[in-house]
Formats: structure tokens, C-alpha cells, sequence
């Protein structure tokens, strides 16, 4: 009984606004951790006003984020095929958000520790491009673990 897994049909469309959902998800993460790990993992630690100043910025940082990936066309690529110019796109984005995310935090007169916003950034660098790559592993993981289809000798018919 030889049943080939495969993954549903999901439309593009469907597949950025999960992609998308995701980044958000993974923003609010990355510098929550980031304040999390400045403050040795303890929350209790973690001034009110530091607090204060996460839930009020991050709205920011998650609609700018995403709107910069919507620009760089981090949701219009096949996933499947994620390489060297989906890092290089996700690269040019973050470079783009450092002085996107200056401005916000002046703007927002932001007094969070300088770590903060470094870890965060790192976190979610990596958090962001390593989701762009975990389909692309995942799939060869299962194609992996698929049991090998029958050799088949491919023919094509030229001027037939």
C-alpha cells in the first residue's frame, strides 16, 4: 500500500497571508525575547515601562516589517525553490528596516535599552529568513523519507 504524501493545493494568495501572518508573529516574538533575554529570562525583572514601550511600538514594527517584505516581494516567490536571492532579497530588506526602525523609535520617543533593539533585529533576522527556508527543508525532509517510486524510463517523441 504505497501512498504518496503531498502537500495540499494552497494558492499563492493563501500562502502570503500565511507567510505574512507568520512574520508578524515572529516580530512580536523576536523582541519580546530580545527583552526577555536583557533581563537575564526573568519577566518578573522587565520595568513596566519597558513593557509599556513593546506593546506600544510593536503594532509599528509589525505593519512596517511586513510592508517592506510586501516591497522587497518576500511573499511573491515560490518558497519551494527558496535560494541565494530569497536570502539576498530578505538581506536588502533588513537593511532597509535599520533606518525605518531609527525613525520609529525617535519618532515614538522610545527609552528601551540598546540591546533590545539589536537582539530583536537579530532575532528576528534569523527567525524570519529561517521560516522563508524551513519549507523548502521540510519538503526535501519528507522526500526523503518517501519510499522510492518505481525507476521509470522517461521517452519523448520528437516530430511524432
Amino acid at each position: 500500500m504505497d501512498r504518496k504524501f503531498t502537500m495540499p493545493k494552497i494558492t499563492w494568495v493563501h500562502k502570503a497571508y500565511l507567510i505574512a501572518f507568520l512574520d508578524g508573529m515572529i516580530i512580536l516574538a523576536a523582541y519580546l525575547m530580545a527583552l526577555i533575554l536583557r533581563f537575564d529570562f526573568l519577566f518578573s525583572r522587565i520595568p513596566r515601562e519597558y513593557l509599556e514601550g513593546y506593546m506600544w511600538s510593536m503594532p509599528y514594527w509589525v505593519v512596517v516589517t511586513i510592508v517592506v517584505f510586501y516591497g522587497f516581494r518576500l511573499y511573491h516567490s515560490v518558497w519551494r525553490l527558496a535560494g541565494i536571492s530569497e536570502l539576498q532579497m530578505s538581506i536588502s530588506a533588513y537593511i532597509i528596516l535599520i533606518p525605518i526602525y531609527l525613525l520609529g523609535a525617535v519618532f515614538m520617543k522610545l527609552q528601551m535599552p540598546r540591546s533590545y533593539y539589536f537582539i530583536g533585529y537579530l532575532l528576528s533576522f534569523c527567525m524570519t529568513t529561517g521560516l522563508r527556508f524551513s519549507f523548502r527543508f521540510l519538503r526535501s525532509w519528507i522526500n526523503r523519507r518517501e519510499p522510492a517510486l518505481k525507476e521509470q524510463d522517461r521517452v519523448m517523441i520528437i516530430g511524432g
